[in-house]
């Protein structure tokens, strides 16, 4: 058993393996009597699984403030497309983002040039609802993949107005302080 528990924290972190040696180390000092050693083992003991604890939670609280973050962004980037404000929303874009829509992949460019067309028109969004948000992190909380819902209503230029049901994913990336959407992948739902 002491090789399996020795062979698992060597996978772990450093504190988990001091913790692990120190039980071991303990558990052969009340085997054989010695007073000495089982109170030198015991804080060893204490102190690794102190430390343990604490080293691992920055880093859980580190990602929940990730998330926190894209949350927000999210947020602030669907703000900025229902208000219409498309200055602010395509600011949330990385200049080479792929885009992907029911159509298929298009430009940042010819999406930008559209939804400027469509806004000078008299068209633009009436209502953009986000649902069932999920943040996933990436490795070293500096990538993220943002999905959700959309209850989406835009104003066309002759009057009419579209309602969509529709799913997104979106892929922010961290770059000089800054979050960005590098890839957009959009699907209306079809009605029923």
């Amino acid at each position: 058993m002491s090789a399996r528990l020795l062979q698992v924290s060597k996978a772990s972190s450093p504190q988990v393996f001091n913790s692990i040696a120190a039980a071991q180390d303990l558990t052969q000092a009340v085997r054989i009597g010695q007073t000495h050693t089982v109170v030198h083992s015991m804080k060893t003991l204490l102190l690794s699984l102190v430390l343990a604890v604490f080293v691992s939670a920055p880093a859980a609280s580190s990602e929940q403030a990730a998330v926190e973050e894209v949350i927000k962004h999210v947020g602030a980037f669907n703000a900025a497309y229902e208000r219409n404000e498309l200055g602010a929303y395509f600011a949330f874009y990385s200049p080479n983002a792929t885009l992907w829509f029911d159509s298929g992949r298009v430009t940042l460019a010819d999406y930008r040039r559209d939804w400027y067309q469509l806004i000078e028109k008299g068209g633009g969004v009436e209502q953009n609802v986000i649902s069932d948000l999920h943040v996933q992190m990436g490795p070293g909380d500096t990538s993220a993949v943002a999905t959700y819902q959309l209850e989406v209503h835009t104003r066309m230029p002759d009057g009419t107005v579209t309602k969509d049901h529709a799913h997104e994913t979106d892929v922010w990336f961290l770059g000089d302080g800054k979050w960005l959407v590098a890839h957009l992948h959009y699907t209306v739902e079809e009605p029923e």
